[in-house]
């Protein structure tokens, strides 16, 4: 269903017989979160404020109050933000490798959510903080914010459903044969043995990841490949690279360490989705960093 922002409004116009409960259904709004629409009369039906459920016929109007202000629900730190995308509902940030996404704790520093805060608080923008998903902490690359909460429930419900593409690039040990794809399905659970270790395992839950090799280098022993996530696991790509003995390059948990590179090589670089107001095709990309390139360069690929 697509919106157009209207002031604080975003609009739609109605295309089947319809009611009002039905639209905010549709955009994936609770129980709770549909009656506060009414109770605080943040509805507009051609213009005109409502209070409850009314049928809509093609060519109504519906206006939902969305673009309010909010408490800002993390500290600010002022750390380098690289934007690689904005606009009224979605924030786009390349976040650097040696960072969490957001701390343990509202009141924790030096996470991406603080800087996002940071973010807002200097651009005069009210918004909670709402990464839409997480990467680790050696991981760097694209991190998808919802600036708006009456469009997150569809944002998660399309990261659920598999509808947001990510692609990652990593570098490995070990040849692989260029241009060609094959993909990991393989179950992962936690190890029992190792605190905060993930493994292969038959009783863990499903996780699929599709991988094709970029570049390889079969006498240095090395490959650059790109892997796209159809499941999003803890350490889904980390593990599943282990576990066909092509470890990520310095990954500290499922490698070893390297001397080409300080950190796990591993870059989330393009997101593809369906942007859950205008409903256009959205695809974000943002090229690999300083120090994946260096060390391909050095193995010379």
């Amino acid at each position: 269903m697509k919106f157009y922002k209207k002031d604080e409004y975003a609009v739609t116009v109605i295309e089947h017989d319809s009611s009002v409960d039905e639209v905010l259904t549709a955009c994936r709004q609770s129980k709770k979160q549909r009656y506060l629409c009414y109770q605080q009369r943040r509805l507009l039906v051609n213009q005109q404020p409502i209070i409850q459920n009314c049928p809509l016929k093609p060519g109504d109007e519906l206006a939902v109050r969305v673009f309010i202000d909010e408490a800002i629900d993390f500290l600010p730190d002022a750390l380098p933000l690289d934007i690689v995308y904005e606009d009224e509902v979605l924030l786009i940030v390349n976040k650097p490798p040696g960072l969490l996404v957001h701390p343990d704790q509202k009141d924790g520093h030096h996470t991406l959510a603080n800087a996002v805060s940071a973010y807002y608080h200097a651009s005069g923008q009210s918004h909670a903080i709402r990464p839409i998903h997480r990467l680790d902490f050696e991981t760097s690359g694209l991190v998808l914010f919802s600036k708006c909460s009456f469009f997150q429930p569809l944002l998660d419900e399309m990261l659920a459903n598999k509808q947001i593409a990510r692609s990652y690039l990593a570098i490995v040990n070990g040849a692989m044969k260029p241009h060609t794809t094959q993909t990991i399905d393989a179950p992962i659970g936690s190890d029992r043995h190792v605190n905060n270790k993930y493994r292969v395992s038959k009783t863990g839950k499903p996780a699929v990841t599709h991988i094709t090799c970029l570049k390889e280098n079969q006498r240095k022993k090395i490959s650059l490949i790109e892997c796209q996530l159809e499941t999003g696991r803890t350490h889904q790509i980390r593990v599943h690279l282990a576990s066909i003995q092509r470890p990520i390059l310095a990954d500290p948990i499922y490698g070893k360490p390297s001397p080409l590179i300080q950190r796990c090589a591993l870059h989330a670089y393009k997101l593809r989705l369906i942007h859950p107001m205008s409903m256009k095709a959205l695809l974000i990309e943002t090229k690999m960093p300083e120090d994946m390139q260096i060390c391909l360069k050095n193995r010379g690929l």
